[in-house]
Parts: C-alpha cells; structure tokens; sequence
C-alpha cells in the first residue's frame, strides 16, 4: 500500500514538474505577433541615412541627398550612387518583419544565434542602423533559421532574441549595393566610338543610322549586327568593385582605351591590367564637359573600377575580332 502511494505521489509530481516546465518553456516561445520594429513602417518615407556594420567595420551605409540616396561607406568625401531596389527592397522587409518566436535572453547563448553586438571580436551579427532626422532604429540581425524562412534578431538595448519572419538579405561586399549601371548615355546618341589597344578601330555612325567599321564594307564583317553589340558591351560595362582613386596615383600601362563621343561630348575611358598577384583588370573614366554631363556620374574621374576578366572582355575588342577570316568567308 505504501509503495502504491509513494508511486502515486512521484508520478504527481512528474506530470507537476512537466507541466511547470512546459508552462515556462511556453512563456519564452510564445509572443503575441507583433512587427519587429515599432514605427518604422510609419516613418520609412522620412528615413535619411541607413548603415549596415558587421565586427569587421561598416559594410554599407547612405544618406538621402537631395531626393537621392548615395552610398558614403567608401570614402569619407566621395560618395556613389546606391541600387535603390537593393535599398527599397531591404528596408522595406524590414518594416513589415514580425516577431514568430522569442529566443534566449543569456548573453553566452547569443552566438548559437549570431546575434552577439558586433563590438566582440568573432561576432556573426550584423548591426543595421535607420534614422530619420528625429528617430532611429537599430537592430543585429543573426544567422538564418534553418528552415530559411526567417532570421534570428535581438534589438541592441534589450536582452531577449527572436525570430522574425523575413530572411532579410544583406550586403556582403562594399559593392552589392551600389547602382551597377556606370555609363547612362545611350548607344543611339553616340556618334563616334574611337578604340586604341593592341588593334585599333573606329566606328562612325552613318546618316541611316548604322555603325560602320572605318575602312571596312559591310560584308567583310563577321556577323552583321557586330558593332551594335560591340557599342553596347562597352557603353554596358558592369564592375566587381570600386574604390577612390588615391591622389596621383599611378596605375600602371594602359592596355586599351576607348572614347565614346557625341557632337558635344566626350568620354574617355581606359583599361588597365589589374596589380601584380591579382587577376582581372581595372577602369578609370574622364568625361570631356563636366558642366553638361549626364552620361556618367558626377565625378567619376575619382574612382577606380575593379573588373574580373569576363567582365572586361567587352572593354578588351580588337579590330580583328570584328571582320571575318578567309576560313569564314
């Protein structure tokens, strides 16, 4: 009889103590939804600078200039034209995130997460940082969940980790969020594209409107919409990075350049092979009349565009990649 009872009495306190348990697991899983960053959401149209750090320094960060958002992270003066899709479409998940679960509140459960404050040497956190002129939001976004649906976040000020129902992309590289298109002009406002390298060519644009390889008839050419696409490879160049252009700094020989004019402007642009030890090849470009110029970025003398050899491939066209070999005629 006592043994019945004793057993009693254990499995009472069994089903007492899991309940408990379960009852204060509840209470630290379960939230009521909520979106991640109060007011955010209200003042999105207000913002007026964003930055993006990690524990190895700032990976993005810009400012609204005149209706425009220009990157600032890459020199403390110059500043670069910022993806503004990449940008919308970040701060935008970000205003509707919401809040599925909250995580650990212990500071030495926060790398499980990657929600670590960046300030501590190895942390996988990335602190994200939105102001207006009168607000500001910060936010460190951890690892992804593993399912992939979601990220783990922990506002900097408290204790407690979530996770939130957005993944959240982010900036990797200096460069993910910077507008990719360098030259606006288009081809059909061009006159005149002048190549000078290893083979050197000019291309006229005729009264009808087509391009034409001086010196050579149409026939003689490989295919006949060739110096259409050899315009366009140029006047579409896409670049891994970019960084400012040190003072009088020398970049070695050039390997190609190439001018593209108009009646009443000039862009000069030249190819270098990139440094000793690194593959690729970088790009430096002049325009002609600074005070008229809408074919490039304001200043664009002051950067320097890092390329990988596929991307230079249409900087790098020589005369005889344009007319047919007696094997093809």
């Amino acid at each position: 009889m006592k043994r019945i009872i004793v057993l009693s009495i254990l499995v009472v306190l069994s089903v007492s103590g899991a309940y408990y348990l379960t009852a204060i697991r509840g209470q630290s899983a379960t939230v009521p939804a909520h979106v991640l960053l109060g007011g955010l959401e209200e003042n999105a149209a207000s913002l007026t600078t964003v930055t993006i750090e990690t524990a190895e320094g700032i990976v993005f960060s810009a400012r609204k200039k005149q209706d425009q958002w220009v990157a600032t992270h890459l020199d403390s003066m110059l500043t670069f034209p910022v993806d503004m899709t990449a940008l919308s479409d970040f701060v935008s998940e970000l205003t509707q995130a919401k809040v599925l679960e909250a995580k650990t509140a212990k500071a030495n459960q926060y790398p499980r997460l990657g929600v670590e404050p960046v300030s501590q040497p190895g942390s996988q956190g990335t602190l994200v940082t939105l102001a207006s002129d009168t607000k500001q939001w910060r936010v460190l976004l951890g690892n992804l969940a593993s399912s992939g649906m979601g990220r783990y976040v922990r506002e900097p000020s408290q204790q407690r980790s979530y996770l939130i129902d957005k993944p959240l992309e982010l900036p990797v590289g200096n460069a993910d969020w910077l507008a990719r298109q360098v030259i606006s002009v288009s081809a059909n406002a061009l006159s005149e594209m002048v190549v000078d390298g290893p083979e050197p060519f000019t291309l006229l644009r005729s009264d009808n409107g087509d391009w034409q390889l001086f010196d050579v008839a149409t026939s003689e050419l490989v295919y006949p919409g060739i110096l259409a696409q050899t315009l366009n490879d140029v006047v579409n160049m896409s670049y891994d990075d970019v960084r400012a252009r040190l003072p009088d700094e020398a970049l070695g020989e050039v390997v190609q350049s190439i001018t593209l004019k108009s009646s009443e402007q000039a862009l000069s642009i030249l190819v270098f092979q990139a440094g000793e030890g690194t593959t690729g090849y970088v790009v430096t470009m002049s325009i002609e009349n600074e005070s008229a110029n809408d074919w490039v970025y304001s200043g664009i003398d002051n950067w320097v565009f890092q390329l990988t050899d596929f991307q230079a491939r249409g900087l790098l066209t020589h005369r005889s990649d344009l007319i047919k070999t007696p094997d093809t005629n």
